[in-house]
């Protein structure tokens, strides 16, 4: 069995330590019954032209994120809201189903991040080696 040098080591090290911070940011952002009806709510609404936003910020809002102090205008349709009620009823029948495909979307994000950092670590980490590696030869002596 061969043993791991030193780069090596280094580059399990970070993906571990990378792979804790992706997992950490899932676990926080897990999408949970409430994500998943407010995000049906949001594309009826959307696909039914109830809300009509504003790209402009209310002079008079004091909060930092920028999101919270656009203004939306709510359009009276009664129409369309019984069937933003009923996308939402309708979701609320299927929600184990739409529930498990969230997640498994959040999870697929989580593990391409990972992924991808760790191949930036060995990348980056490959990269250093190597170039160490040649200055050192460079200041080496001619034999």
């Amino acid at each position: 069995m061969t043993r791991l040098n030193g780069w090596q080591r280094i580059f399990i090290l970070l993906s571990i330590a990378w792979l804790v911070v992706c997992v950490s940011f899932a676990c926080i952002h897990w999408p949970d019954a409430n994500d998943y009806r407010t995000t049906v709510r949001y594309d009826a609404e959307e696909r039914y032209h109830l809300k009509s936003w504003k790209f402009e910020t209310d002079p008079g809002c004091k909060s930092p994120d920028i999101v919270r102090c656009m203004a939306s205008t709510e359009i009276d349709d009664p129409k369309a809201q019984v069937q933003v009620d009923a996308a939402v009823a309708e979701a609320d029948m299927n929600l184990g189903d739409g529930l498990f495909w969230m997640r498994a979307k959040a999870a697929g994000i989580t593990f391409g991040f990972w992924l991808g950092g760790s191949v930036a670590f060995y990348i980056a980490a490959w990269v250093l080696y190597a170039t160490t590696q040649w200055v050192v030869q460079g200041f080496r002596r001619p034999a």
